[in-house]
């Protein structure tokens, strides 16, 4: 139901997918119930059911079967008394896509999540680290609220910028290769609004079940609650608009660019 013109700004502006059924979304419903549980996994745990509902309410997508699988098999580990590996799920979640189906290898939409989680396991870790090691040591005293809180806020823009990087490192030659683009503002836009495209969900879980017993309260709140969706869509125009935000690969002096970046 999107028109074209804010369909286009969310492509350029690396923001698609806050939009699909995808991880995000999972990862989002799985900290949410976490937060509401005060991290009782055997409780978050029996939402398992709910996120498989979800994904296949969402369309089945293999970025949404592959964050079921991983998030089951992280609520899971402790309680069976096995080691948290994230690779290790992403493996499980690949043989479980791929045995139902193995010509689903070919689906540029699995590629691409299977990508990004790869490069996140693999370097926002490492990265994040270097990154913060120097903003650690300006880390305001507790009696400076206003500063500790910016500092935080800083902080929390910082893992943002990792993570996007590391979803990045796989997926952007990827994303050259089937569509043509190079997608550069990513980093920025996923700091920027992906908190409000996840709060906006979370509200929208809420609210959607306030709806079904009290519809009018629900209505009022909603009109509150849709302020995010406003904002991840300003700015997501805002950002679209950027001359620079996608490159095309027709210019061969583009993908020289890339290769020379990946080689440094």
């Amino acid at each position: 139901g999107l028109d074209q013109q804010l369909y286009s700004a969310f492509n350029r502006a690396g923001l698609m997918h806050g939009l699909v059924g995808s991880g995000l979304h999972i990862s989002t419903l799985v900290a949410f119930v976490m937060a509401v549980t005060r991290s009782n996994r055997k409780i978050a745990l029996g939402t398992v059911p709910f996120l498989v509902f979800f994904a296949l309410m969402a369309g089945g997508t293999p970025s949404a079967c592959r964050a079921v699988i991983m998030q089951s098999t992280l609520l899971l580990a402790p309680i069976a008394r096995r080691e948290q590996d994230a690779p290790s799920a992403l493996g499980l979640a690949l043989l479980v896509l791929l045995v139902q189906n193995p010509f689903a290898a070919a689906s540029v939409g699995l590629q691409l999540s299977f990508a990004s989680v790869a490069g996140i396991l693999l370097i926002t870790g490492p990265l994040f680290q270097r990154m913060y090691r120097p903003w650690k040591k300006k880390r305001p005293a507790d009696r400076h609220r206003l500063r500790l809180f910016l500092w935080k806020a800083g902080r929390t823009a910082l893992t943002g910028v990792c993570t996007s990087l590391g979803a990045m490192l796989f997926t952007v030659p990827l994303i050259a290769l089937y569509f043509g683009q190079i997608l550069l503002l990513s980093p920025l836009s996923n700091v920027l609004a992906l908190w409000a495209l996840s709060l906006l969900m979370v509200c929208a879980l809420v609210l959607g079940t306030l709806a079904i017993f009290l519809p009018a309260p629900a209505a009022v709140l909603g009109t509150a609650a849709g302020l995010p969706g406003h904002y991840a869509r300003w700015i997501t125009l805002l950002l679209g608009r950027f001359p620079f935000a996608s490159l095309s690969t027709d210019s061969r002096y583009c993908l020289i660019w890339l290769a020379a970046v990946y080689l440094a």
